[in-house]
C-alpha cells in the first residue's frame, strides 16, 4: 500500500515537473524551460518577475541564461552560479534559483547531493522591443569601413577562451567610435574584442550626422574545444588554503577560471575573472596547487577541461572555497 502511495506521489511531481516549463515567448517574461540533469525531481520552480525598471542600456536582451546549481539533501538549493547568458541578468537569476524546490530520489537508502542548470528563457517586453529598434542600429558589423579583427593569443587559447562576444560601440557623427563596452561572451576575450573594436571606422548614413549606437559582434574561433565543467570546488582531491593579505582590510568573492590535466588532476593554467587583485593573487596561488581526481572527467579525456574555482573571503579572516 505504502509502495503504491509513494509511486502515486512521485508520478504526479513527475507530471508537474514536465508541465510546468514553458517554451513560449511571452513579452515581458522570464521563464524555465528546463533544468538540465534534474527533470522530473522539480517540486517548484523559481518565478522572477521581468524587471519593470529594463528598457533602457546593454540589458535589453532575448536569450538564454544558464543558471549551474548544487542540490543538497533535503532537497533545496544549496549554491547558484550563472555559466552562460547576459551578465546583467546572472545575479538576479542566481538569487531567483536559491528558491527552487526538488524532490532527490534515494541511492542505496541515502539522499545525495546532484548538480543541475537551470535555463532560464528572457523575452523582452512589446514596449521595449519598438524602443530597441528605435534607439539602436542593431548589429552593425556589415556597416563598417574598417573593422579590425582583435588579438588571440595563444595564452587565450590555452585558457579555452572562446565563442561570440558583444560589444555595445557608440559611433560618432564622423564614424569614429566615441565609446566601447562588452555585453555578453567570455570575459577573458572583452579586452582584445574592445581594444580592436575602438579604431573601427564607420559610415555616416544621414544627411544630418549624429551619433548612433549599435553593436559588433566579434567570433573567437578555437582550434579545439574544451569540455565545461561548471564550478569544481567540489570535484577537487584538495585546495591549499589562501593566505589573506595581511595589508589588505577587504573582502568579497574571487573568482578563477582554471584549465586541468584531467589525466594527471593537475592545474596547467589559472587566471583571476573577478574580485579584489590583492585577494586575486592569494586565490590565484591556491588554484594553481589545487589537485583534482585524474578520473573525474574520464569520458572527456579527449579534450581539455576548464572549470572555476570560487574563494570566499571575508573581513575577518575567514576564506570558504
Amino acid at each position: 500500500m505504502k509502495l503504491l502511495l509513494y509511486a502515486t506521489i512521485f508520478a504526479a511531481i513527475l507530471a508537474c515537473a514536465v508541465t510546468i516549463y514553458s517554451q513560449s515567448e511571452t513579452p515581458g517574461s522570464i521563464k524555465v524551460i528546463t533544468c538540465r540533469n534534474c527533470e522530473g525531481i522539480l517540486i517548484t520552480l523559481p518565478n522572477p518577475e521581468y524587471p519593470s525598471y529594463v528598457g533602457y542600456g546593454p540589458h535589453k536582451y532575448t536569450g538564454e541564461v544558464g543558471v549551474q546549481i548544487v542540490i543538497d539533501g533535503k532537497g533545496n538549493v544549496e549554491s547558484a552560479k550563472a555559466i552562460f547568458g547576459h551578465p546583467y541578468f546572472r545575479r538576479m537569476l542566481e538569487n531567483a534559483s536559491l528558491k527552487a524546490k526538488f524532490r532527490l530520489p534515494a541511492h542505496d537508502g541515502l539522499l545525495k547531493k546532484l548538480t543541475g542548470i537551470l535555463v532560464y528563457k528572457i523575452t523582452p517586453s512589446t514596449r521595449e522591443i519598438k524602443k530597441q529598434a528605435k534607439s539602436k542600429l542593431g548589429i552593425v558589423n556589415g556597416r563598417a569601413t574598417y573593422l579590425p579583427k582583435p588579438q588571440y593569443s595563444q595564452k587565450l587559447k590555452d585558457l579555452c577562451a572562446y565563442g561570440q562576444v558583444e560589444i555595445e560601440i557608440l559611433i560618432s557623427e564622423d564614424g569614429n567610435i566615441i565609446e566601447a563596452k562588452p555585453i555578453s561572451g567570455n570575459e577573458l576575450l572583452h579586452e582584445s574584442a574592445v581594444e580592436a573594436v575602438k579604431k573601427a571606422k564607420f559610415a555616416t548614413m544621414y544627411e544630418i550626422p549624429f551619433k548612433t549606437r549599435g553593436i559588433v559582434i566579434y567570433n573567437f574561433l578555437p582550434e579545439k574545444k574544451c569540455f565545461d565543467a561548471g564550478i569544481v570546488n567540489k570535484k577537487a582531491k584538495f585546495i591549499p588554503r589562501p593566505e589573506f593579505p595581511k595589508s589588505c582590510r577587504c573582502a568579497g568573492k574571487v573568482v578563477v577560471q582554471v584549465i586541468i590535466d584531467i589525466l594527471e588532476g593537475k592545474v596547467v593554467l589559472a587566471k583571476v575573472i573577478s574580485g579584489h587583485p590583492l585577494l586575486g593573487v592569494a586565490a590565484l596561488k591556491s588554484a594553481q596547487n589545487a589537485i583534482f581526481a585524474p578520473t573525474f572527467m574520464a569520458a572527456n579525456w579527449r579534450i581539455r577541461t576548464k572549470g572555476i574555482l570560487i574563494y570566499n573571503f571575508s573581513s575577518s579572516g575567514k576564506i570558504d572555497f
